[in-house]
């Protein structure tokens, strides 16, 4: 009977998906197939969906988002509005991939706390993931925060993809500046359009070509998630039957 009870666990294991079920607050963050839900929100740049994918999935892919903003420190970010009642704290992050030969500057998972449920004008507070340097390249790499607490009167959060490129400044400074500022949020149905208008978009079922040397800031955003803590899909990485 013990040996039995040991087949029906392994199987049991093996019927889980690869990420366990959670309470993904993000639309479509595994961008499976393509980038619907997302829109650029801050700054100018192009967002397609890529195949690529962070868990090499073939039915799955990423968010190609490219920052064509002119200037120092130019910030893009492609994100959503989440309406929500603040409870406990909250998590987010998000698995990032330079390419080889990137300008200088960092990616990270945007969050700006909004007083309104269509998350417009300026932001109550903001932060971000962890950055992620495009000096590192052709990898993914984690940018995770594990616990933040709404502010008062918040009743919806922005959570975008952000690409920041390195002006003539320290990069630290420019870091310490990557929040989202007043952005232009895709709202609930029930939001003006107005507050729904977003920056120069693009969707395709293939990356666009590689911009030119030192043109523009390009990454793959994939796992893009917020949620309470302890809550968002985790990987299932191994198992053990006694």
């Amino acid at each position: 009977m013990r040996r039995g009870r040991g087949v029906l666990m392994v199987v049991a294991c093996f019927a889980f998906p690869a990420w366990g079920a959670g309470q993904d607050l993000v639309v479509n963050g595994g961008f499976d197939g393509d980038i619907t839900g997302w829109k650029i929100v801050r700054g100018e740049g192009v967002e397609v969906w890529d195949p690529l994918d962070s868990q090499n999935n073939p039915s799955s892919g990423s968010l190609h988002l490219t920052n064509t903003g002119a200037g120092p420190n130019a910030v893009t970010v492609s994100g959503q509005c989440i309406e929500l009642t603040p409870s406990g704290t909250y998590e987010f992050g998000t698995s990032i991939r330079f390419p080889s030969g990137s300008v200088g500057g960092v990616g990270s998972v945007v969050v700006g706390w909004f007083g309104n449920p269509c998350c417009s004008g300026s932001p109550i507070s903001a932060a971000n993931s962890p950055p992620v340097f495009s000096t590192t390249t052709d990898t993914w790499v984690e940018s995770f925060t594990p616990a933040l607490a709404a502010p008062p009167g918040a009743v919806a959060v922005g959570v975008g993809a952000g690409l920041l490129t390195f002006g003539t400044g320290a990069p630290e400074a420019a870091v310490a500046a990557f929040t989202i500022a007043e952005g232009r949020w895709p709202g609930s149905p029930a939001c003006p359009e107005s507050a729904r208008g977003g920056g120069t978009r693009r969707e395709a079922s293939r990356a666009p070509a590689a911009p030119g040397a030192g043109a523009s800031l390009e990454a793959l955003f994939d796992r893009v998630r917020f949620g309470l803590t302890g809550t968002t899909p985790v990987r299932l990485e191994s198992f053990s039957v006694e």
